[in-house]
């Protein structure tokens, strides 16, 4: 490691820390996505003056309950002894509420502890505290203490509603303006990564990028550059808008860098800038290929899935990568090693995102690598349009989307003019409906 040089934090990312994963990729930690730990960062994120307004409609609520409770325990009466109530039962809702909603699990315990020991000692203190007049020997006296106490719990209900409205309507003004400009954030994604269906000489294309969300992390590109063509496909780690931005920053940072100096040591220089802009925890994933000249290409990944080669005189699928690490993942600078390879006519490349392979069933099982490769062999002759259209739906009905889903298709034509129907330089081809296939795992 280069003196002076600074190694990515990874010490609040889920994962393992590997080498290489089954599938050829090097085993890189993702962001938790866990529903709990995403409950917890929204309460973290509510203001605090709408975080004390909702306390407080909790506080009022449940102090209703120590109002009842001190109409039920006639033998323990005086003022001090219903604020007394009111305030120890709204007090533990409020600590339960505050722990719960942040997922404090363990404090949970020791706060049920505490509460358990604390009512088993508050009676003796409302002893002291409490009259001795009895109210129920007098009926006048007793109806008296009766409209007091459910005055004093009317007035801590309609608080309490108050106290939630407006709450809500903080949140809920919050929510719309988060809104609107995610919707604004989405449209920009969409110019920024529309659908590609082009052909380059010998080559045609087609590729598509659905986010999880309003915003995508993943990007895909094919630039005509040198006399040919270069593609790529490149995932950021996280979700939403940080992942987003960083997104634009690749898509920036690629296209200045390879108008200006080329495609000659694309990744090296595409880490050196962006390695420094980088929040720590941040890093991408990319596969590009890079048209040598005839059937020639060049594969270059950092960190990416590897990619779906279908040799069409064969008919099978080989799984071409290549081992380097992540653009961003360390603040130096990194030489990263490529694959050349050869495509034939009617070869296909195909490069993915993780959002496919690791996409999960209602077993827990992962999609994996297989059904793909099956059905590209299987509609390896029909338009590319129509491959990607199938593994998208393969995907829609295996299970329900959790990452961001990008797939680039190359193929080199059997004959020149053969475009097996797609739409040749149209960036933005409209999606085809879905249709049903038959595919067996």
């Amino acid at each position: 490691m280069c003196a002076g040089s600074r190694q990515r934090n990874l010490s609040n990312i889920d994962g393992s820390w590997g080498p290489l994963r089954q599938d050829g990729r090097l085993n890189i930690p993702r962001e938790s996505t866990l529903p709990r730990a995403r409950t917890a960062e929204y309460w973290k994120s509510i203001p605090p003056l709408s975080t004390a307004i909702f306390l407080g409609a909790v506080f009022c609520l449940f102090g209703c309950f120590g109002v009842i409770q001190s109409m039920v325990q006639y033998e323990r009466r005086g003022a001090i002894v219903r604020v007394l109530w009111v305030v120890f039962s709204g007090g533990f809702a409020v600590a339960w509420a505050f722990l719960a909603t942040r997922r404090l699990i363990p404090h949970m315990a020791i706060l049920g502890i505490v509460q358990f020991v604390v009512t088993m000692k508050i009676g003796m203190v409302f002893d002291r505290l409490s009259t001795s007049f009895d109210p129920r020997s007098d009926l006048a006296m007793l109806k008296h203490f009766l409209v007091k106490d459910a005055g004093a719990a009317s007035v801590l209900l309609f608080a309490s509603y108050l106290l939630m409205m407006e709450f809500l309507r903080r949140e809920g003004s919050r929510y719309y303006t988060t809104q609107t400009e995610m919707q604004l954030a989405n449209e920009i994604h969409r110019d920024l990564v529309p659908d590609v269906c082009t052909s380059k000489g010998d080559f045609e294309f087609y590729g598509r990028s659905l986010p999880s969300g309003e915003v995508g992390g993943d990007v895909l590109d094919v630039i005509e550059v040198e006399g040919s063509w270069f593609a790529y496909v490149a995932d950021v780690s996280g979700h939403g808008v940080p992942a987003g931005v960083l997104m634009t920053m690749v898509k920036s940072a690629a296209r200045m860098r390879l108008a200006s100096t080329g495609t000659e040591n694309f990744l090296e220089k595409m880490n050196d800038v962006l390695a420094p802009l980088s929040a720590p925890t941040m890093f991408t994933t990319l596969a590009s290929v890079r048209h040598c000249g005839g059937g020639l290409l060049e594969l270059a990944s950092a960190g990416h899935l590897p990619a779906l080669h279908y040799r069409s005189a064969l008919r099978n699928i080989q799984k071409r990568s290549v081992i380097n690490f992540p653009i961003a993942l360390f603040n130096e600078h990194l030489e990263f090693a490529t694959l050349q390879m050869e495509c034939e006519p009617g070869d296909i490349l195909a490069l993915l995102t993780d959002g496919f392979t690791e996409l999960l069933n209602r077993s827990g099982e992962e999609l994996g690598f297989l059904p793909l490769e099956s059905l590209i062999v299987e509609q390896a002759d029909r338009p590319l349009r129509e491959i990607a259209q199938s593994i998208y739906h393969l995907a829609h009905s295996y299970g329900k989307q959790a990452d961001d889903q990008t797939l680039l298709l190359i193929r080199r034509r059997l004959a020149r003019g053969d475009l097996r129907g797609d739409t040749p330089d149209a960036f933005q081809a409209p999606p085809l409906p879905l249709r049903k296939i038959s595919l067996t795992f």
